[in-house]
């Protein structure tokens, strides 16, 4: 999912699905000041989505299955000094945390897919406490995912890296993995890692709700769509 430093709205960002909503129910161009606003349309799609993705994730989840690729998001994040006062000369050397904010749990972990510096991946550990023996067993780096934290102990061949490339699965997927970014006014331009399906299902569900529930769901070949059919009353 990457940013655009462009104002233009992207076709697969959320502010392009709430122009398309509001114009499905108001008709006409589609403004900001509108009967009901683009911002409160965003924060409806982001309640369908969610309903989606909970049912969605745990059911990959629980059948062992890949998380949905549309859901995995690779970013780059800044490392910084670990100051604590246990902490060994070894230790005061090789370890370093960014903030990368909540991930979606699998197995009792978080659904990080990889962590690497060019080819060079780092390799998970159980616990905070395990990291410098897992990265001298390995001898590659090591890492571990603890509250917003990422945890690394650099290996031999990434003793001078700084930053690190990411990518899992945000427990939110609007925010990119980290939650500040909920305030960021640009975010509803970005592309959004939203499958065809469920941008279609948010769409539904969001009109249906600013409708009153009057959304026809179902088309009846006898009849021309008059907003009154649903899943309730199809033919």
């Amino acid at each position: 999912m990457e940013q655009s430093d462009s104002l233009s709205v992207h076709p697969d960002s959320l502010r392009a699905l709430a122009m398309r909503v509001q114009q499905n129910v108001y008709g006409g161009a589609v403004t900001d000041d509108a009967t009901i606003g683009i911002r409160e349309i965003e924060d409806l799609l982001i309640e369908q989505y969610a309903f989606i993705r909970k049912s969605g994730d745990a059911l990959e989840f629980r059948n062992n299955l890949a998380a949905d690729p549309q859901r995995i998001v690779t970013r780059t994040v800044t490392l910084s000094r670990v100051d604590e006062p246990t902490m060994t000369p070894s230790q005061q050397l090789h370890r370093r945390r960014a903030t990368i904010g909540t991930y979606a749990n699998r197995g009792g972990t978080s659904y990080i897919t990889g962590v690497l510096v060019g080819s060079t991946s780092f390799v998970p550990a159980g616990t905070v406490a395990s990291l410098e023996r897992t990265a001298k067993l390995t001898r590659r780096g090591a890492y571990v995912h603890v509250g917003p934290y990422l945890e690394i102990f650099h290996g031999p061949r990434t003793l001078a890296v700084s930053q690190v490339i990411v990518s899992g699965v945000p427990a939110n997927p609007f925010t990119g993995g980290v939650e500040a970014d909920i305030n960021d006014p640009l975010r509803w331009l970005w592309p959004m890692p939203i499958g065809l399906d469920d941008r279609a299902v948010m769409v539904e569900r969001a009109e249906i709700r600013l409708k009153g529930g009057a959304v026809a769901t179902f088309q009846r070949k006898d009849q021309i769509n008059n907003g009154t059919e649903n899943a309730l009353n199809k033919p």
